[in-house]
């Protein structure tokens, strides 16, 4: 969803519906696998990958705030070639 080019970090912002169920089973499937996929290339060329799930449906300016702090930890720490997942549930 981003590419921070003069670090080569690739952010991607995923919600509920990467990990669970909410269109039913295949469906979750096929998004998980589009999502290795994804996360595969992006690692064989060299990308650090951060990929955010964020499962709270309404995000309040506290939320913002939390998360873009974890997100600018979880950068300076990328490295690369390497998937780094974090979960927000609020």
């Amino acid at each position: 969803d981003i590419w921070v080019t003069n670090l080569d970090v690739v952010i991607e912002v995923d919600g509920i519906f990467h990990v669970e169920p909410v269109y039913g089973e295949e469906k979750l499937q096929k998004t998980q696998d589009a999502d290795k996929r994804k996360n595969n290339l992006l690692v064989k060329n060299g990308f650090a990958v951060l990929r955010l799930i964020i499962t709270k449906k309404h995000i309040s300016d506290n939320d913002y705030r939390l998360i873009k702090e974890k997100v600018l930890k979880l950068i300076k720490s990328a490295k690369p070639g390497k998937v780094t997942k974090w979960r927000y549930d609020g």
